[in-house]
């Protein structure tokens, strides 16, 4: 099962009303970042602080990381859509030197400011939608061992999702952890509900009510497994990392 995402993070003035039913491009996106103050942090400190205040609950999944890392010491960590990169800085300083941590996020205000403050990590603006994986092991020269999605592959649809785990297949990446919230069977008649109402207002109602930006696909554990089998991957282990109710780690088959 699987349905379409919307997110109210993000005011209604800053966006394009013509597309809220696209998902977000590189441009509208750091033009909200522009609007929400991102610019304005100008120190290690503020950094650090925007993400804690409001994201601090993630940091549970770096005991996590930490743990397959070093069971099957991995040197080269690969985070795809790492935000404001700060699990990654963290990440880098509960690993050993010998660690190569890599963060990617298509949003350029994010890894602009990695850049400038997180020097511990490399940072690269990465669109899982237009680049691809052999340009980043090109780049660094590197075959990256383990590869992770911090609740960002939601963005994508099957063919996307899958046609970026053939890439991380091809250039040898031998384990990738998918953090993810699913849908639990509890939550369908909801879900459902919601969707049919959103439909309908939007196609039958002149109140212009905001429902959010497109911002990606919700699916079940069965429509996920499914995706992971189609790219040639096997699913080794599901483990409930809070607030993610669904992480799966993945191996090439």
């Amino acid at each position: 099962m699987k349905f379409k995402m919307y997110t109210l993070e993000h005011k209604s003035e800053y966006l394009n009303s013509n597309i809220l039913n696209e998902r977000f491009s590189k441009e509208e996106i750091n033009n909200v970042s522009n609007m929400e103050g991102y610019y304005e942090i100008n120190s290690y400190e503020s950094l650090l602080y925007n993400f804690l205040s409001k994201q601090s609950i993630k940091l549970c999944t770096i005991p996590y990381l930490v743990q397959r890392i070093e069971d099957n010491n991995y040197n080269n960590i690969l985070s795809l859509g790492s935000g404001s990169c700060v699990i990654e800085h963290l990440l880098s300083y509960s690993t050993s030197d010998e660690c190569n941590i890599f963060a990617t996020d298509f949003n350029q205000v994010h890894i602009s400011l990695s850049q400038r403050y997180f020097k511990n990590i490399f940072s690269e603006n990465f669109d899982f939608f237009t680049d691809n994986i052999k340009y980043l092991s090109n780049k660094y020269n590197t075959i990256f061992d383990i590869a992770y999605f911090q609740n960002s592959a939601y963005v994508m649809d099957d063919s996307e999702f899958i046609k970026l785990l053939i890439q991380l297949k091809n250039e040898g990446v031998q384990e990738i952890i998918d953090f993810r919230t699913s849908i639990p069977i509890i939550s369908y008649p909801k879900i459902i509900g919601g969707a049919l109402k959103r439909n309908l207002i939007t196609n039958y109602s002149k109140d212009n009510k905001y429902f959010g930006k497109f911002h990606g696909y919700q699916r079940s554990g069965t429509n996920i497994k499914k995706l992971y089998d189609k790219a040639g991957f096997k699913l080794e282990r599901v483990d409930k990392i809070k607030p993610y109710t669904f992480t799966a780690i993945i191996k090439p088959d």
